[in-house]
């Protein structure tokens, strides 16, 4: 099946160089020096530390719970969330792409509407596989191939866990525009945004 999915999934040209470089300008000399580098790369990049004053979140104002944040997803809303994933989208760790999760039989449609639903509802269920992003390398264009810093890092999430990301997004939208204030550009009207600054 993979085999035939490999158009699908094959749009993009990767060029990997043959040994990158780490931060003093050494070339790597075989795969080991080559993950070490990209692995102290991303350390640095994913792992930095910030000073935060956790006292400035009791200035907060606080808002009135929301009940319908925690409302079940109906199985309408699933199906609208598969169908607003994007097509030929590179998979997480399962190989399980949104391709195949759009062509998927009622049947089996029913039964990831289930685990949904068990996971919603279930505080002490938890799919490990949801929480593994599979990190991958994607040149940007332009400078040294072999130094990591021309290259950027996609985090390739599970496609189930997306779908659940998606309906969970759209329950915070809706609390966002009902506390919101005018001037909230995060998440939303984020191009009325950038005209006003340009």
């Amino acid at each position: 099946m993979f085999k035939l999915i490999e158009g699908f999934q094959g749009h993009h040209r990767s060029y990997n160089p043959k040994n990158y470089k780490d931060q003093y300008g050494q070339i790597a000399t075989n795969d080991k020096e080559n993950a070490e580098i990209l692995y102290n790369h991303y350390q640095s990049i994913f792992n930095r530390k910030a000073n935060v004053d956790p006292m400035i979140l009791d200035e907060i104002n606080q808002h009135t719970p929301s009940p319908e944040l925690g409302i079940t997803p109906s199985s309408e809303e699933i199906l609208m969330a598969i169908k607003k994933m994007k097509n030929d989208k590179a998979p997480g760790f399962s190989q399980v792409t949104t391709n195949m999760i759009k062509n998927l039989p009622s049947n089996a449609l029913s039964l990831l509407t289930e685990f949904i639903h068990e996971y919603w509802n279930n505080s002490e269920l938890n799919y490990t596989s949801w929480h593994k992003t599979k990190l991958s390398n994607l040149y940007k264009g332009k400078g040294d191939p072999q130094n990591p810093n021309n290259w950027r890092g996609i985090c390739l999430k599970e496609t189930t866990a997306k779908i659940v990301s998606i309906i969970t997004t759209k329950h915070l939208l809706k609390q966002l525009k009902k506390v919101g204030t005018p001037t909230q550009f995060g998440c939303i009207r984020c191009q009325e945004a950038l005209h006003s600054i340009r």
